[in-house]
C-alpha cells in the first residue's frame, strides 16, 4: 500500500519486496520502520532511479551489524599499579 504512494523512482518491485521479507525475518516492527526510514534518507541524498532497493539493502546490513553488537557496557579495566 505505501509503495503506491511513492514516486516511481522510489518504488521497489514485488520480487525485491519478497527478498526483503525473507531477509528481515525476526525483525521487530521498530527495526522494520528504522530500515525503511533510514533507507529513504539514504535514497533522498542520491535520488538514484531504482536506487531505493539498493538503499534498503545497505541499510539492512547496517541494522544487522547493530543487532549483533552487544549493548552491555564494557566493564572498566582495573588499573595496574
Amino acid at each position: 500500500m505505501w509503495r503506491d504512494r511513492l514516486e516511481s523512482s522510489m518504488q521497489v518491485t514485488d520480487h525485491e519486496i519478497a527478498l526483503l521479507v525473507e531477509e528481515t525475518d525476526g525483525f521487530s516492527f521498530a527495526y522494520l520502520k528504522e530500515l525503511f526510514l533510514s533507507a529513504m534518507v539514504r535514497w533522498i541524498r542520491t535520488r538514484a532511479p531504482g536506487g531505493m532497493y539498493a538503499s534498503l539493502r545497505e541499510q539492512l546490513e547496517t541494522l544487522r551489524a547493530q543487532m549483533r553488537t552487544d549493548p552491555r557496557p564494557t566493564p572498566a579495566t582495573p588499573k595496574l599499579e
